[in-house]
Parts: structure tokens; C-alpha cells; sequence
């Protein structure tokens, strides 16, 4: 995230701008106060495509049995 000060923004406004739509975010600031933040409103992100992971986590049968180590806690 990139931060700049209100007159430097004015005078790089469409470089500034160029960053947003890369999906850079920018802060201006104004008396090292953030007053204003520019963002992007395309979609550009990449959608969760689901079922990707599918395959890669295994869960053992005995999951949820009770853990040796907290014998003494379980009565």
C-alpha cells in the first residue's frame, strides 16, 4: 500500500491512478493524517474455484478420539 501526500497526489494523479487499477492500493494523506484511500472497484482478483484442493487433506478416522496426553483431564 502506497501513501502519498495531497500535493504530491496532484501532481501524479494519473500515475496514482495507474497503480490503482494494477490493484495497488493508495493513501493520500494530508498533515501525515490518511484522508483519503483509492482502491479499485474492477474484479479483477481471481475467483475461489471450488473443489481446487480437493484431495490434498486427509482426516484420519479417529479425529475426534480423546488424545493420550489428556488422560489425567478426562474423567
Amino acid at each position: 500500500m502506497r501513501q502519498v501526500n495531497i500535493d504530491e497526489a496532484k501532481n501524479q494523479f494519473p500515475i496514482l491512478i495507474q497503480e490503482v487499477i494494477k490493484g495497488e492500493d493508495v493513501i493520500i494523506t494530508q498533515d501525515n493524517m490518511a484522508i483519503i484511500k483509492m482502491v479499485s472497484l474492477s474484479n479483477n482478483k481471481t475467483k475461489a474455484v471450488f473443489g481446487l484442493a480437493k484431495g490434498l487433506i486427509t482426516i484420519s478416522d479417529d479425529f475426534d478420539a480423546p488424545i493420550d496426553d489428556f488422560k489425567d483431564y478426562i474423567k
